[in-house]
């Protein structure tokens, strides 16, 4: 599993950081998880309705471990954050296209 580890983090390595709106979730929902990225979670919660099940009160409870779609959002043009946050420059909607067929390979790949 290391070496799918791996590749998760070098496509996150090419995702610019940003800091969010503190306490923040409202780009949160249900998204999908690679197998390697949901065993970096600490700990699974049993999700009531269709929010995503790590939020809490401070906003995500697994920031650090958080999947792709988690990292990406508000960094692709046709991805912004509602509330302004986000990189210096965004990726344009074809950039963000690639990275999520490259994503979609990896989670093929770690069934």
């Amino acid at each position: 599993m290391s070496g799918m580890v791996d590749k998760y983090h070098e496509l996150y390595d090419r995702i610019p950081v940003f800091e969010c709106k503190p306490g923040c979730a409202d780009c949160c929902g249900p998204v999908p998880f690679g197998k390697s990225e949901y065993a970096k979670i600490p700990e699974p919660v049993l999700a009531e309705g269709i929010g995503c099940p790590y939020i809490g009160d401070g906003g995500c409870s697994i920031y650090e471990v958080r999947p792709f779609l988690c990292r990406i959002y508000g960094t692709v043009e046709d991805l912004k954050c509602p509330h302004g946050c986000g990189p210096e420059k965004l990726f344009d909607v074809s950039e963000g296209k690639t990275m999520l067929a490259y994503y979609k390979i990896l989670m093929r790949e770690d069934r």
